[in-house]
């Protein structure tokens, strides 16, 4: 896992609330998938947009805290930075 997944994993975390084992590599490589597929179509990825995508492959996404409101858009940049920075 490189250190850009790495973070990325970990915002996902305190972002969209997952569990400690989630995301695991699979998990997080499809939703680097599903956002980068966005990405290349034009669109900026919302909160919202992030909150469904984790929540596909993320199912326990909430149970240990955030779901869907608060996060802040820098956040989410910063997120997305992460997934598109090959």
């Amino acid at each position: 896992m490189t250190d850009n997944d790495q973070e990325l994993t970990r915002g996902i975390k305190i972002t969209f609330g997952t569990g400690t084992t989630e995301p695991s590599s699979i998990q997080l490589g499809k939703i680097k998938q599903d956002i980068q597929a966005l990405h290349a179509k034009g669109i900026t990825p919302s909160e919202k947009a992030w909150a469904t995508i984790v929540r596909k492959y993320c199912p326990g996404a909430g149970s240990y805290g955030y779901l869907y409101e608060g996060a802040d858009a820098s956040d989410i940049t910063t997120l997305l930075e992460l997934v598109i920075d090959k």
